[in-house]
């Protein structure tokens, strides 16, 4: 075994195994004999191969690049962070309606200095993709002996579709897998033998940056603390290993408990419970589905085979058993949530871990072979990673209610649905900004942003009220739904709802549209039928020969005086069967 190795459980290994890996075959001691030299050099302890790996992804990943429209929820925070109004929706409304506060406040520096949002997420994006396939490479570097097994891991991680998807997309994913990849790191060097305070402390560092990357990574930060702590209470100086995995971990936690109780008076994001169904059962087996999809389709169930055939061997490293205990945690987090309607994304900051034990199951399923056999296997492996990347790209479409990211990134796209376009639109209607006329969308992302209009989001990600009372939906990743008469109490001017381009030749058609009866809810008072009976139908120009259809609400001037002076078109009173003869 090198002398690098990290984390290694000390103590007699099975026959032809390491404490880190499996022995390896030929004469050489680092398992790097008969190799050929591209796969055995090293540089600056990372093998050549893993930066060579690195580099290509780096522009494939520019290359996959997308944005997705709830990446502008963060970016609506952001710029308004930047303007000086702190971390509200909008003026008057600190909600707490993100999930990714060191994310968001990046953009907002970067919006600070001039930069634009998208721009901003994407380099971010690349750069934590490529910092988390580092850490994962050095762990393969540290944790495997024979050079074929340390590609392995970096390899894995690289060639999964998803991983490199969400280098980019506008939100904190690659932030939060880099945040994992490096505490795996940190809590490598804490299980060494003889490690001390120091090595306890970067972890206890690195996990409390995880939980201000996203809360939900107290999944891992509860995983590694515990293994870390085990080993804090068996190390020589137990007192000052745990208190230095304590102190600084604690120290951050109490920073966000701070600013999140002090601006929202919550520590918990809004997001939480606008995304809670009342049936658990559901939910759970929507979980159960959107992580099987994910192992099917990304071709990582072979990894989770092996993990239960050498389980015996994985668990008797302490390192590769919390990594394991990491993993099935963060799954069944997933599962108990309900997964997501995006494609995969909620299961990409569990892939780190899950690239580090394939490469041990990879050394185990190997140790027999020859070095020629192992890089054939090696070999066999990234074509199977490359075949099973190109099918999710090319064939994977919108199943059931997980939205491929094709079919995210149509949303906001120009030659797509254009939401951002329609936010323009309303920008140049409504020039005043938060002090326009209000609005109300089910899409609270890139309308919400371009417009910078006071927008009261239907599905209740920054609506409190909607995410407790609105009305329950049979949607995964957003299970409620705001009622006709709490928009009215928000005086809302323009419901857009579900905003589905109108081409220009269907514009008479408006008043039609099935979609004004989104919001109506269960029981909608008198108040809220009557204001139907009145509601006009409207739409307003965007693009290329498309229109923005939208429900005239709650009487407004500016409403009014866009509509007379031909910005607006009025289609007359929308049709919705509810409002007659109630």
């Amino acid at each position: 075994m090198s002398g690098d190795a990290e984390g290694a459980a000390p103590g007699p290994s099975p026959a032809g195994l390491s404490p880190s890996g499996p022995s390896p075959a030929g004469p050489s001691p680092s398992g790097d004999g008969a190799q050929p030299r591209w796969l055995a050099a090293r540089v600056g302890g990372f093998p050549a191969a893993s930066l060579a790996l690195a580099a290509a992804f780096a522009p494939a990943a520019w290359a996959a690049r997308f944005l997705q429209d709830d990446a502008y929820i963060s970016f609506r925070y952001a710029a308004n962070i930047a303007r000086g109004l702190g971390p509200v929706w909008q003026p008057g409304e600190a909600v707490f309606g993100f999930t990714n506060p060191a994310w968001t406040y990046l953009i907002a520096a970067a919006v600070a200095l001039g930069g634009a949002p998208e721009a901003a997420a994407m380099a971010l994006g690349i750069l934590f993709a490529l910092v988390c396939l580092l850490a994962v490479a050095r762990l393969g570097a540290t944790q495997e002996t024979e050079p074929a097994a340390r590609l392995a891991a970096p390899l894995l991680l690289a060639g999964c579709w998803s991983v490199l998807r969400y280098a980019t997309g506008g939100l904190e994913t690659s932030m939060q897998a880099a945040a994992v990849a490096v505490s795996m790191l940190a809590l490598a060097r804490c299980l060494r033998p003889g490690a001390g305070p120091g090595a306890f402390a970067a972890l206890s560092l690195a996990l409390g940056a995880a939980g201000w990357v996203r809360l939900d990574s107290a999944v891992f930060v509860a995983v590694f603390a515990g293994a870390a702590a085990l080993a804090a209470w068996r190390s020589p100086r137990r007192g000052a290993a745990l208190a230095a995995l304590a102190g600084p971990g604690a120290a951050l936690l109490a920073g966000y408990l701070a600013w999140s109780l002090l601006h929202f008076g919550t520590a918990i994001p809004n997001t939480f419970a606008a995304k809670q169904a009342a049936g658990l059962r559901m939910q759970m087996e929507a979980g159960a589905i959107y992580v099987a999809q994910f192992l099917v389709n990304s071709g990582l169930a072979i990894v989770g085979l092996g993990a239960l055939v050498f389980a015996r061997s994985l668990l008797r490293s302490p390192f590769h058993a919390a990594l394991l205990a990491g993993v099935l945690a963060w799954a069944a987090y997933v599962v108990a949530v309900g997964g997501d309607f995006m494609e995969f994304r909620f299961l990409v900051p569990g892939l780190p871990p899950l690239a580090v034990l394939g490469a041990r199951v990879f050394a185990l399923a190997t140790a027999a072979l020859s070095p020629a056999a192992r890089r054939g296997a090696l070999a066999a492996l990234a074509l199977g990673l490359l075949g099973h990347s190109t099918l999710q790209a090319v064939g994977f479409r919108d199943h059931r209610w997980i939205e491929s990211t094709w079919e995210l990134e149509a949303h906001i796209a120009r030659d797509g649905w254009n939401w951002i376009g329609m936010g323009e639109a309303l920008a140049r209607a409504f020039p005043q900004g938060f002090d326009g006329p209000v609005i109300a969308v089910t899409a609270a992302g890139a309308i919400p942003y371009a417009s910078g209009l006071p927008t009261v989001d239907m599905l209740g990600l920054t609506d409190p009220w909607t995410a407790r009372h609105g009305v329950e939906l049979d949607r995964v990743g957003h299970r409620r739904l705001a009622t006709l008469d709490h928009l009215l109490d928000r005086g809302v001017a323009l419901m857009i709802g579900s905003p589905e381009p109108l081409p220009e030749a269907e514009a008479a058609s408006a008043p039609h549209r099935a979609n004004w009866a989104l919001a109506t809810g269960p029981s909608p008072s008198p108040e809220a039928l009557a204001a139907l009976r009145r509601a006009r139908s409207l739409t307003l120009p965007f693009g290329e020969g498309m229109r923005l259809p939208m429900l005239y609400l709650v009487p407004d001037a500016r409403v009014d005086a866009a509509i007379a002076a031909g910005v607006l078109s009025d289609h007359g009173p929308a049709i919705w069967a509810g409002a007659e003869g109630d």
